[in-house]
């Protein structure tokens, strides 16, 4: 607002005080250079770098990864507070680690990094708080939607921060502009778009890898058909105790209607026949309509403590019970012709082991299991405590502490630990805790009884066989287990920072896309209700997967979606200027340049045509040319800045875009606008030796009405802040109507003031 009052101040100034109705080329260049200066400082708020007083006394480090870690100062204590607080707070962003006390050089050190940091800057700090937020939206529609994948949530969050995100001049007025065109609004004219896109993409690369492996799958149709025989499964485990096992062959052809033969037979590996197992060989005969045959072999148990052992079962030969015919297909083995078998020894009651000793697991994954396995033996019912140790992870913070024991019965080999590890939704995380397993223990009366004999040393044969076989530990007792940030959470609120832009919104890639959207009427709703219809058509999207809304339910949505009367009619007001504009090249064309240009180009055509039907409009009915300046032709340039203001109020957190939309604009067009002409116009007089007149006229008396009226709405705007009269935009009924019927007449007052004057009825100045 401040600009927008200046700059007409600048031009009466220089029209009138430094050189009457001339512009000498210093003022033009001047009032050109303006315009960076208003982009400069309305940068500078927007980013507050005028508060340099308030954080001087503050220095923010980062550690070599981009991460706030540290502070110094006189305000060192404040920001160790913040930084508890925010570490207590579950919705902060973790990833700013504990300050710890200065050292001896009053250099503070985090938790993490000891290393020195380098000072943090603008740019990272600014980047620090866009991750923050993204973080945040990511949480949230994570709660929302537990069940969806992390592309249709990466798709719903560069929806909202695109929604809640702060957005140009430019993006509110052609908000604005494609509500009048019944043309509909941005946001709802590519999320479900969006959305779609992820879920299309996602489907259509598991359809490929389906029919990858589809693929492979056949990869042998065009092979001439064989008759494969082979063992399923290939691979087998049994208890020395269990007495006999089954070994399977099977027969894998389409054709069924002959008999074939194949001959098996055993062959030692550690294990040997006659001690371990009985050897067995002869011939497997499928008949007619068989598909698989068995293969019984005898296990042999005995009390001597042994190591795990195995043995092979071997096929071959296979072929035709009969000669073959010349059209019978080839009999073959297929893998796997050999089946491997494995016989636990089950006089020892195991070695007990983690499966792991050192993982590195993501903190998302909720609950991990780590599996315990019981070798060389599973005999008697074991019991095997275990429990978990807090390391840099802290239990009831990252992860739940787990204690109890494991309960092995008779010749079961394996049981699960099951460990709750906390989301804690960080964007960075490396912390570590341990699992450890106790001693095994079987009855106590036997281990006191086998300890008291150890010491005298008079342990018989049996009771030695049995010592060796008590339960014991294994080499792998602990396993450290590494938690890390989610790598889909990390790398999503990386990926927010360059998809969440309102450019992708408005911009197009095609002429196609430019003339359909030109030719189609689309819905328009406002408020809360967009934001309550965006989250039922996306959580219908997503329920489409995890039982969300049924198809009855969506096509009545639909229903209530389709364009209004209002809608249609505004469409067809508009759908020539629609149809021009349609031949501007598409956005991607040469990086938007083309756009740009082609744009710039129509626009001043139009903008030709606009003012010279406004002038002989107003000359027609017999107003005077600053009657229609400020009437018609203020009203199409403010229109679509009034309406870019409501947008921006109903869909901004603040009240910033609705104002500079308007008294921005201002300020622009005298310092870019008149900027550009008058510095041209000039130099062109310098040159050619002439002298750039313009004309002032009544721009004092138009300057004063404008500046009272501005310096009434600024105050009435400054008070509105106060939270006596709800310090917000709009605010209560009691407020907001009074201070609608006062801005209205303000400009009812302009308009009136500078219709007197330009008739001759008030005498101007």
């Amino acid at each position: 607002m401040t600009w927008s009052v200046f700059a007409y101040i600048w031009l009466y100034a220089i029209l009138t005080w430094s050189s009457w109705g001339v512009i000498e080329v210093w003022e033009g260049i001047l009032t050109l250079l303006f315009f960076p200066v208003t982009v400069g400082t309305a940068y500078a708020a927007d980013r507050g770098l005028f508060m340099d007083k308030f954080l001087q006394s503050r220095k923010y480090r980062l550690n070599k990864r981009g991460v706030i870690v540290g502070g110094e100062g006189s305000e060192d204590e404040d920001l160790k507070s913040e930084t508890a607080e925010s570490q207590k707070a579950s919705l902060e962003v973790p990833a700013i680690t504990i300050i710890q006390p200065p050292t001896s050089n009053g250099d503070v050190q985090s938790g993490d990094d000891r290393e020195p940091e380098d000072e943090l800057t603008e740019e990272a700090a600014a980047f620090e708080k866009h991750r923050k937020s993204y973080i945040e939206i990511l949480r949230n529609i994570r709660r929302k939607y537990p069940d969806a994948l992390m592309e249709e949530i990466e798709a719903m969050a560069r929806e909202e921060i695109l929604n809640k995100g702060p957005k140009s001049r430019a993006y509110y007025r052609i908000q604005a502009t494609r509500k009048l065109m019944g043309a509909g609004q941005l946001m709802r004219r590519r999320p479900s778009r969006m959305v779609l896109e992820e879920i299309r993409d996602r489907k259509s690369r598991a359809f490929s890898k389906d029919e990858i492996e589809l693929g492979l799958s056949r990869t042998g149709q065009d092979e001439p058909p064989t008759i494969k025989i082979y063992f399923d499964p290939g691979h087998i485990t049994c208890m020395e105790s269990c007495g006999e096992l089954q070994a399977v062959v099977m027969r894998d052809a389409a054709n069924v209607d002959s008999t074939v033969c194949v001959d098996y037979k055993t062959e030692d590996g550690t294990a040997c026949a006659g001690t371990d197992y009985e050897h067995v060989e002869g011939t497997l005969i499928f008949r007619p309509g068989e598909r698989e045959k068995i293969i019984s072999i005898t296990i042999i148990d005995d009390e001597v403590f042994e190591e795990d052992e195995h043995f092979y079962i071997r096929l071959s030969n296979p072929r035709y019970s009969q000669d073959p015919h010349e059209d019978d297909w080839p009999v073959v083995l297929e893998t796997p012709s050999i089946c491997t078998v494995m016989i636990l020894d089950d006089d020892h009651c195991g070695y007990f082991t983690l499966a792991e000793t050192d993982v590195s697991i993501s903190e998302a994954i909720g609950e991990y299991k780590m599996i315990v396995n019981r070798n060389s033996g599973a005999r008697g019912r074991v019991l095997l405590p275990y429990k978990t140790v807090a390391d840099t992870a802290k239990p009831g913070t990252q992860y739940e502490h787990t204690e109890g024991t494991l309960i092995f019965e008779d010749n079961e080999i394996t049981k699960t630990i099951t460990v709750a590890i906390i989301d804690e939704e960080r964007y960075e995380k490396n912390l570590c805790f341990s699992l450890q397993l106790g001693e095994p223990k079987t009855e106590q009366q036997i281990l006191e009884k086998s300890e008291e004999k150890s010491a005298e040393h008079e342990l018989s044969k049996e009771e030695q066989i049995a010592l060796q076989g008590l339960p014991k530990l294994g080499e792998a007792i602990n396993c450290v287990i590494h938690i890390r940030e989610s790598k889909e959470f990390k790398s999503t609120v990386d990926k927010l920072f360059q998809k969440t832009q309102s450019s992708l919104l408005i911009g197009t890639s095609s002429w196609k896309d430019q003339f359909i959207e030109a030719f189609k009427v689309m819905a328009d709703d406002e408020g809360d209700d967009d934001e309550e219809g965006d989250e039922e058509e996306i959580g219908s999207l997503v329920g489409s997967g995890i039982g969300g809304k049924s198809s009855g339910a969506r096509s009545k949505d639909s229903l209530a979606n389709l364009p209004t009367c209002s809608d249609y009619v505004f469409h067809f007001i508009t759908v020539f200027w629609k149809f021009i504009f349609a031949f501007v090249p598409p956005t991607d064309y040469v990086g938007g340049w083309a756009c740009f240009t082609v744009s710039i180009l129509m626009i001043g055509v139009l903008t030709a045509f606009v003012g010279d039907l406004a002038s002989h409009f107003g000359c027609t009915i017999g107003l005077a040319d600053s009657v229609t300046a400020i009437t018609f032709v203020a009203l199409g340039t403010s229109i679509p800045d009034t309406f870019a203001s409501k947008v921006a109020a109903i869909n901004d957190k603040y009240a910033d875009s609705s104002i500079g939309n308007v008294t921005g604009s201002n300020a622009v067009n005298v310092f870019l606008g008149i900027g550009i002409a008058w510095s041209l116009a000039a130099l062109v007089h310098w040159k050619n030796g002439t002298t750039f007149r313009v004309h002032p006229g009544n721009l004092a008396y138009s300057l004063t009405l404008f500046c009272i009226c501005a310096a009434v709405a600024c105050v009435v705007l400054l008070l509105r802040r106060r939270p006596e009269v709800g310090g917000e935009l709009g605010g209560a009924m009691r407020y907001k109507l009074p201070t609608t019927v006062l801005f209205a007449s303000l400009w009812g007052f302009y308009v009136l003031m500078s219709t007197l004057e330009a008739y001759g009825i008030v005498k101007g100045f």
